[in-house]
């Protein structure tokens, strides 16, 4: 039975990331970040195909930091670890009140980069620990602290709303070069003026929430978390054993080390009609009789494993080894194309609404807010699903899903004039359910296919794709949105899913059991 550490860890961890979900709160910044710099500081020509950049480099500093977070929380200690990262992310938010005065090159530094690395180096430390407190629910556990990851930008689009823009001010189309621009900005000096200010709150509220949520921290005694998920794994093995070779004994599951053991049992003689010596079915040296089968699940040794990508202590694959394996591979690059599509679709959606279907900033913050709410309840039901049926299932699901959700987004600006606004509130809550799946989903594929001894480092050199990802999702956003606009970025996304789709089914991952993750 779990300790109740287990349920307060897990609690501790969705309040940090509750914090760090407010990386999804710069598709509703934008707007009012980027006109504060067009007016107040510098550059004034700046655009909002200039500041996915913003996003992007958080996303490049979350993957190149987070495999050092697994390692720095086995130097330092869970919670010193979780400290030194979360200190680094709200300083970066509070340091933003004075760079965006000075320049966007200087945003790009704190609320850029610092704050993507800060968010990495805290990410893996409660996932890793949500895992090892529940290595039966991998799924489950690590939707629940994801979880705070998506809800996150529900809560606080509504306190920056609430602070900038509590009247519903409109953004105006800029005269540029003798014509009025497509983008549309805010002018009004009573929003703008906030705007520094505003990061200083929110720098304040997220350490508040972190400190409580690392205070809730327990480490899991690793020790004694490996031997009771061995035990649990030999025992559930048996048992399907039993159940497949139709042997049950006396209409009851048989545990590891049962005096009742067929082998021994009175009920189950070694002589026995049922059970000859010499039978076809069960020859004594065959390597499908049950009691010798067992004693190659109780040693671990299984035919599709490969010892030199076990580690010695039992099923868990060492980084060093992990990153030759072809489950590996595919991940990477499905983690990489899916977080393209993510990074995409958070930063431009309230500039294409704007400008493309409704100009209604509090429709579009409410939108903002509902579509990370589902971004939370995506990240629960996916994990949940992939406990209950299998990662590739959920993934190809995904993908088809995000394929036809993004080759048709478009349909809300062509009926902009009549449905259009409930077409956009519509698809962009069911893209966050659809995408959210890829922050559940990858830390249980890694969980499960290379075991949870080294999951946070695992999972941090599996999202190392999200450095790479983040750099070119920016530069292809920039080039996209110039030259075949908002529809051919559309189209894109919905291209890139398509070969993730092909990337899970072919993925071929095996998890302790055997069987296909």
């Amino acid at each position: 039975m779990t300790s109740y550490k287990g349920y307060l860890s897990v609690f501790g961890g969705l309040l940090i990331h509750l914090t760090l979900g407010t990386l999804y709160c710069w598709g509703n910044l934008n707007p009012y970040v980027t006109s504060y710099i067009r007016t107040y500081s510098s550059p004034s020509t700046l655009e909002y195909s200039d500041t996915v950049w913003v996003f992007g480099l958080n996303v490049f500093g979350q993957g190149a930091a987070m495999y050092f977070g697994g390692l720095l929380e086995k130097r330092i200690g869970t919670r010193l670890a979780a400290l030194v990262g979360c200190f680094l992310f709200s300083i970066s938010v509070f340091l933003t009140a004075f760079t965006v005065k000075v320049s966007y090159y200087l945003l790009l530094l704190t609320h850029g980069l610092c704050f993507g690395l800060g968010m990495g180096l805290t990410y893996i430390i409660p996932l890793g620990l949500a895992i090892r407190w529940f290595p039966q629910h991998k799924g489950v556990a690590s939707g629940f602290i994801v979880a705070g990851t998506g809800v996150g930008a529900f809560i606080f689009d509504q306190v920056q709303i609430a602070y900038l823009n509590p009247l519903n001010v409109k953004t105006v189309s800029i005269l540029e070069d003798g014509a009025l621009s497509i983008s549309k900005y805010f002018v009004e000096e009573s929003v703008l003026v906030k705007v520094p200010n505003m990061f200083m709150l929110l720098g304040g509220c997220y350490f508040a929430i972190q400190l409580i949520g690392i205070g809730l921290l327990f480490p899991v005694d690793l020790k004694k978390s490996d031997e009771d998920t061995e035990l649990l794994v030999k025992k559930s093995s048996i048992q399907s054993l039993y159940t497949e070779n139709n042997h049950p004994i006396n209409g009851k599951d048989l545990p590891v080390d049962s005096k009742d053991h067929p082998v021994d049992s009175k009920d189950h003689p070694v002589d026995s009609k049922d059970h000859p010596v010499d039978s076809k079915d069960h020859p004594v040296d065959s390597k499908d009789h049950p009691a010798d089968r067992n004693k190659q699940v109780a040693n671990g040794e299984k035919k599709d494993q490969k010892a030199d990508s076990q580690d010695e202590e039992g099923f868990n694959t060492h980084p060093l080894q992990m990153i030759k394996t072809r489950p590996f591979i595919t991940l990477w690059f499905m983690l990489f194309l899916n977080n393209a599509c993510v990074i995409l679709i958070s930063t431009l959606y309230k500039t294409y609404g704007q400008s493309e279907v409704i100009n209604d900033d509090q429709f579009l913050t409410l939108l903002g807010s509902v579509s990370a709410l589902c971004n939370g309840v995506g990240r629960i039901s996916w994990g949940f699903a992939a406990d209950k049926t299998s990662f590739r299932t959920c993934m190809i699901t995904l993908s088809g899903l995000m394929v036809l959700l993004m080759a048709t987004l478009y349909l809300s600006h062509v009926f902009a004039a009549t449905a259009g606004k409930y077409l956009f509130f519509t698809w962009i809550c069911l893209l966050y359910l659809t995408f959210s799946g890829n922050f559940s989903l990858f830390p249980t594929a890694c969980s499960k296919t290379f075991g949870s001894k080294y999951v946070s480092e695992n999972y941090g050199l599996l999202f190392s794709s999200s450095a790479f990802s983040g750099i070119i999702a920016s530069m292809l956003s920039t080039l996209l949105l110039e030259t075949i606009m908002s529809y051919g970025v559309f189209i894109f996304c919905a291209t890139i899913s398509a070969i993730s789709f092909v990337l899970a089914i072919s993925f071929n991952g095996r998890g302790e059991d055997g069987k296909v993750v």
